[in-house]
């Protein structure tokens, strides 16, 4: 596991299957049960914790 306290923007990329568009990203996040909260630039920011907290996730993601 990463020792970023956050997921990168490309690991949020890949969890979101392609969605490019931030507002987008952060809609379907939440949708996951994820909670999301945003970057001065608009894009999600996700606790690397909450892939662990949210089971059935794509946690594996983030161990890359």
């Amino acid at each position: 596991m990463s020792a970023l306290p956050f997921l990168t923007d490309a690991e949020i990329a890949d969890i979101c299957e392609g969605l490019s568009v931030p507002a987008y990203q952060v809609k379907y996040l939440q949708r996951l049960g994820l909670i999301v909260n945003r970057k001065p630039n608009g894009k999600p920011l996700v606790a690397r914790g909450e892939l662990e907290r949210v089971p059935g996730k794509k946690s594996d993601t983030a161990a890359a």
